[in-house]
């Protein structure tokens, strides 16, 4: 179905005004709690502290986002319930995530994306959750690979699995290792097959091979965390 047909919205005038209806909401968000993230955060400061302790070692004349901006922007998201930085580059466009870090919601410049974000974490000093140069499934993502697998884990109607798998390949593609089952909610044998699984095959590995029986059926993301079996 190509064509769109409106539904018709017959109101009655109020006071002789003509009365319009439409979804033009323009640039919202459903974040509305951020804003009081962005309370707390004033009269506390933590992330200000957190930000003023993190040594910086960018270049000055080529910095785009300040210390504080990145942490503020990392807390809200994870407040948000988005616990991995892929999200950010959704996010960073999002008009009540620019007013927690301090910028104007419809004129603001984008925030920091995923890739900053990467690069500033594997800047600091901290590296426990990082996985070892030298394993034997490190994964290097290609940016036509990255935005893919970015595309994949955004696809909140497609079937849970497809969204899980994508998501394992980009943290490991940012080092992560022991902590993508934690995160995910998924066992660590399923993280290991999938992440061997792109290593060897890259994006083809994701995709389930023929089988014979009845094929399998698995509902889309959000309904489907009791079926990490089948993953």
């Amino acid at each position: 179905m190509t064509d769109d047909t409106p539904l018709p919205f017959d109101l009655p005038s109020v006071r002789r005004k003509k009365l319009t209806v439409d979804f033009d909401g323009g640039n919202q968000s459903s974040n509305a709690g951020l804003l009081l993230l962005r309370q707390a955060e004033r009269e506390l400061g933590v992330c200000r502290r957190l930000a003023d302790a993190m040594p910086d070692r960018r270049d000055p004349d080529r910095i785009r986002h300040a210390m504080f901006e990145i942490v503020m922007e990392r807390a809200s998201a994870i407040a948000c319930g988005h616990e991995d930085a892929i999200d950010l580059d959704r996010l960073r466009h999002d008009p009540l995530m620019k007013v927690a870090v301090g910028r104007c919601p419809d004129s603001g410049a984008p925030l920091a994306s995923q890739s900053t974000i990467r690069r500033i974490s594997e800047g600091s000093s901290w590296q426990g959750d990082v996985m070892p140069r030298n394993s034997p499934f490190s994964i290097k993502l290609t940016r036509r690979e990255r935005a893919e697998l970015i595309r994949r884990a955004g696809q909140y109607r497609s079937a849970y699995r497809d969204v899980i798998r994508a998501k394992i390949v980009l943290l490991a593609g940012e080092g992560l290792a022991n902590v993508i089952g934690a995160r995910l909610d998924t066992p660590r044998q399923i993280v290991s097959k999938w992440r061997q699984r792109f290593y060897t095959h890259r994006l083809s590995g994701l995709e389930d091979q023929p089988r014979s029986g009845r094929p399998a059926h698995f509902s889309p993301c959000g309904q489907g965390r009791d079926q990490s079996a089948g993953l």
